[in-house]
């Protein structure tokens, strides 16, 4: 018997046909199934809480900061409500608790967090006007003084700010840790009552070494804006140079947060805005970032090892203010 060509493409038809009807029902279930799980995430928020630090004044801040916070609800689609924190504890408390999804907070505060409960992750870090994302900080004497950290034993070092602890308490937990004992129990940091009137004392003569902070960037010119840049500002007409003799490695801006079980495309439409909204917003971007000037940059866990180190190391008892 012959097999005419219609007969077999009636054969091939009765095969393919349930088929492909079986293989579009799947699909259309996984579409849809996919698109009701995008919608889940903001039903089951139902608002979307974001934390920062208010001050003294949360009336005022909170409506400084509100062309951000439509900025957040329009692209997430949703409501978002700003919470007005007192300090960074309550930020660390209120996201590991899940009391918000989303942190401003300092970078010592993210990595408290992070090492809490490993349930934060950071979104991006504000940039400089200069593009820098984080500062080191240094250890300054003039030129022909101490010229390494051996040089400094026994010598009082003069800080810029007490209440820091990326001013004060990583600094000399980093130093320590590079080998030097230079800063002990009786001799060691000395504080004025603001950085000004510190700047002032060393600009005098009055303390041989500053610890100080400098940019990770450099301008085109091959400046690096900082504390020697301030102190050289402050002495135009003198001939004083200065020199670094002890660097850390880099410090990272303040983050923006987010709890790490936070639904993926909430993370990418934030990750996104936040990364346009320099260009896109910037009132918006000002209204949350005035002292940063450069925009926002993808962060990396890593990148805040060193604050994790020291929160581990048991040097942090108390969250102050930061950079």
């Amino acid at each position: 018997m012959r097999i005419s060509e219609s007969m077999m493409r009636n054969v091939w038809n009765g095969l393919c046909q349930p088929f492909l009807v079986w293989f579009a029902s799947i699909l259309f279930l996984i579409v849809g199934f996919a698109e009701s799980a995008q919608a889940d995430w903001r039903k089951d928020l139902g608002v979307f809480r974001v934390g920062v630090i208010s001050g003294s004044d949360p009336a005022t801040a909170l409506y400084r900061i509100e062309p951000f916070r439509l900025a957040l609800s329009e692209a997430l689609g949703m409501e978002v409500e700003i919470l007005a924190m007192r300090d960074q504890s309550s930020i660390v408390d209120s996201i590991v608790s899940s009391r918000i999804e989303y942190a401003v907070s300092s970078a010592t505060a993210y990595a408290l967090a992070w090492t809490i409960c490993e349930c934060v992750e950071p979104l991006v870090i504000p940039r400089s006007s200069d593009g820098a994302s984080s500062y080191n900080a240094v250890l300054i004497s003039r030129v022909g003084g101490p010229a390494s950290l051996s040089d400094v034993r026994n010598m009082p070092i003069l800080g810029l700010v007490k209440d820091s602890i990326v001013g004060h308490a990583l600094p000399v937990h980093l130093i320590r840790e590079a080998g030097s004992e230079i800063i002990t129990d009786d001799i060691g940091l000395v504080f004025k009552d603001n950085a000004e009137s510190a700047l002032a004392a060393f600009s005098s003569g009055e303390y041989e070494v500053l610890l100080g902070w400098e940019s990770t960037a450099t301008s085109s010119g091959g400046q690096v804006s900082g504390t020697i840049e301030q102190l050289k500002s402050r002495n135009s007409e003198s001939d004083t140079d200065y020199q670094k003799i002890w660097t850390s490695s880099p410090i990272p801006h303040h983050p923006h947060t987010v709890r790490k079980n936070l639904d993926a495309e909430a993370k990418t439409i934030l990750r996104d805005t936040l990364s346009q909204m320099f260009t896109s917003d910037p009132v918006a971007y000002d209204s949350i970032e005035p002292r940063y000037g450069g925009g926002f940059v993808a962060a990396r866990q890593g990148s805040f090892s060193v604050l994790v180190d020291l929160i581990n190391s048991g040097v942090v008892s108390e969250l102050q203010e930061t950079r």
